[in-house]
């Protein structure tokens, strides 16, 4: 499973240095302090990348800290 996982993970790779090399018109990002100008293709990559972590940050808070709590609770009902 893991080579499979790894396998997967280098194709997606790919697939975005391709998405990034062939998006290479460049933009302007216009943020209230300041402006940027880069390439469509790493624009698009960053926001893809800041957007997956910034989900898995909420899924992260959503869903660990409530199993912990309840493997607490199972670990001090046993202890007793």
């Amino acid at each position: 499973m893991a080579i499979l996982s790894r396998i997967i993970l280098i194709l997606l790779l790919l697939t975005a240095a391709v998405f990034g090399a062939v998006n290479g018109s460049m933009i302007e990002l216009d943020f209230v302090w300041t402006k940027w100008t880069l390439p469509l293709g790493v624009a698009l990559l960053g926001f893809l990348v800041f957007g997956a972590l910034l989900g898995a940050a909420f899924a992260y808070l959503a869903f660990v800290p409530r199993l912990k709590a309840q493997l607490k609770k199972r670990v001090e009902n046993k202890a007793v």
